[in-house]
């Protein structure tokens, strides 16, 4: 097994941070995890005896955190970790080592998907936010959001398929057809961490996955009105989960839509007062261009939130991670931001 050895900093390294100023969100990120766990959970990842020497895992990892907590394509992540001294150092890269190619952090997001790795990595970084009270369980708000294949749609005479990405498919929404993946949310209420993601192909329904979002401890459960089911109603009825699910409008019912405004009235409320948060959030300004401070919640402490919507060419099955604290961020691998 051949990997890079970036646990030395070089002596530009130690020049740079001596005249660098402490502190900062992925400073704080950094200390909040107990890395090691991730580390073990990592192992199966091995990497190959021909080419160039594999970054280590937890590394790439991390990169994996910055594109969810930033909202960055694989290129981007590419330029940013290469360009950004902030996320050289969170990445554990020195200054003297290449940082990792779009190619590369693509290829190891889908080795995390085959291997089912994403999932027990989002549930170590929920074990590890919840030890810190950091998951407040109000709430859960459900959503989903649709994420470009990596491939090029078929043409509509050679079918709905593409054969190097058979699981991606068709579907529409406000007029416009998609190719490729849906991403299937649930977000604690008051934190915004996410709990659970899954990945399913685009044209599934967003009502389908409805109940497996239920986790089972929340005191709501909140969705648009593409949840609203009899069988999800019930469902947390016999949970004893208020129901805070908009109404589907009938035609020639003033009742229904009454239901549904209040029901609307009610996630809006919760989303502006998370707007609010955010805007509380600076901008980062580091290198030659300004990022967005992560899309997260803020928390009493120091951690967690997420959010990254995938653009065309990542091509990721796997959930996405984001903590958020002070300012902060949780949860899947690859997983792209709610939408409304």
């Amino acid at each position: 097994m051949s990997r890079r050895n970036v646990s030395q900093l070089s002596l530009a390294d130690a020049f740079v941070k001596a005249y660098s100023r402490p502190g900062g969100f992925l400073e704080d990120i950094a200390k909040t995890f107990e890395w090691s766990a991730f580390d073990v959970i990592l192992r199966p990842l091995h990497s190959s005896s021909d080419g160039a020497p594999a970054y280590p895992p937890l590394t790439m990892f991390k990169i994996v955190l910055l594109q969810q907590w930033y909202g960055l394509s694989d290129p981007a992540a590419e330029e940013a970790v290469r360009d950004r001294l902030s996320f050289r150092r969170f990445c554990g890269v020195p200054l003297d080592e290449e940082t990792p190619d779009h190619s590369s952090i693509w290829r190891f997001r889908q080795r995390l998907a085959k291997l089912g790795l994403d999932e027990k990595l989002l549930d170590e970084v929920n074990r590890q936010l919840d030890a810190r009270g950091l998951i407040v369980k109000r709430g859960t708000l459900v959503d989903a959001t649709i994420i470009a294949a990596a491939v090029k749609p078929p043409p509509h005479d050679e079918g709905q398929v593409n054969p190097r990405d058979p699981d991606a498919s068709f579907t529409k929404k406000n007029g416009e057809t998609y190719f490729g993946y849906k991403a299937h949310l649930a977000v604690d209420e008051e934190s915004g961490i996410v709990r659970q993601a899954e990945m399913t192909s685009a044209d599934l329904h967003d009502s389908q996955r409805g109940e497996a979002m239920i986790q089972g401890d929340e005191e709501a459960y909140y969705g648009d009105k593409a949840y609203d089911s009899a069988a999800l109603r019930k469902a947390l009825n016999d949970k004893k989960i208020d129901d805070k699910i908009a109404y589907k409008a009938k035609r020639g019912s003033a009742t229904a839509g009454l239901a549904e405004m209040v029901q609307q009235d009610g996630v809006e409320r919760s989303r502006r007062r998370r707007a609010r948060q955010r805007d509380d959030e600076e901008l980062v300004w580091d290198g030659a261009g300004a990022l967005p401070q992560p899309r997260t919640q803020q928390l009493s402490s120091s951690v967690c939130r997420h959010g990254d919507e995938h653009e065309a060419g990542a091509g990721s099955r796997s959930g996405g991670m984001t903590p958020r604290g002070e300012r902060c961020v949780s949860n899947r691998t690859g997983i792209g931001k709610m939408t409304g």
